[in-house]
């Protein structure tokens, strides 16, 4: 099957047809590395949040969760994942502040939740 594109119109339709296909492809690829990136980030967290049960329930334990925390790469992830990690990170850097100056640590707790809410709501949703 021979397909002859002597016509301008033929081959404006041809052209946009492939800058469809085009589009479409990019945009696929996109969003599955999106995708595919954000569940390695939820895995970082799991990982990182069994070390810590591991290591026990000590200033030092979450101190090398936040970091491995802070550690996990978010590139290529939903803007609400960075915010929502980065605001669990900084309320565990907080709360370990606070704790290490023998404060009041419920204001940091209240951010930590917050945080691990929003979360596990993305979570859920992949």
């Amino acid at each position: 099957m021979k397909i002859e594109l002597k016509t301008r119109q033929s081959r404006v339709i041809a052209l946009v047809l492939c800058l469809t296909a085009l589009a479409l492809a990019v945009f696929g690829y996109v969003d599955h590395t999106r995708q595919q990136r954000t569940r390695d980030v939820f895995a970082a967290i799991k990982m990182a949040t069994e070390h810590k049960k591991e290591n026990g329930e000590t200033w030092y334990a979450y101190h090398v969760y936040a970091n491995e925390l802070r550690a996990i790469d978010t590139g290529s992830t939903p803007v609400e994942l960075k915010r929502a990690l980065a605001e669990y990170v900084q309320g565990l850097d907080d709360g370990l502040a606070l704790m290490r100056d023998g404060r009041d640590t419920t204001p940091a707790s209240v951010r930590i939740r917050r945080a691990y809410k929003e979360l596990m709501r993305m979570a859920k949703e992949q």
